[in-house]
């Protein structure tokens, strides 16, 4: 089942002390925040949506070939300056 999940240290609120740490985990349980309606959530296979995406139209999650290249312009001079250090 897909899910994201995150633990971190909180000190516990109120007046207790620095010392006093508790673990905390966020859990983003895909079934349950998004299907816990009592319907199953049915995801797509992995490239499905992209798929579908593509067959409508959206370009929104794709780069232009113009973009790809300012972009590249940019991030160039960064990578032969980080090579040339090393």
């Amino acid at each position: 089942d897909p899910k994201i999940s995150l633990k971190f240290n909180n000190k516990i609120p109120g007046y207790s002390r620095f010392d006093e740490i508790k673990t905390y985990e966020l859990d983003l349980t895909y079934s349950e925040r998004f299907g816990g309606d009592g319907n199953k959530l049915k995801l797509p296979a992995a490239y499905t949506r992209c798929i579908i995406d593509c067959l409508c139209g959206d370009q929104s999650l794709f780069v232009r070939g113009d973009e790809l290249r300012e972009s590249w312009k940019i991030v160039t001079p960064f990578l032969h300056k980080l090579e040339n250090e090393n």
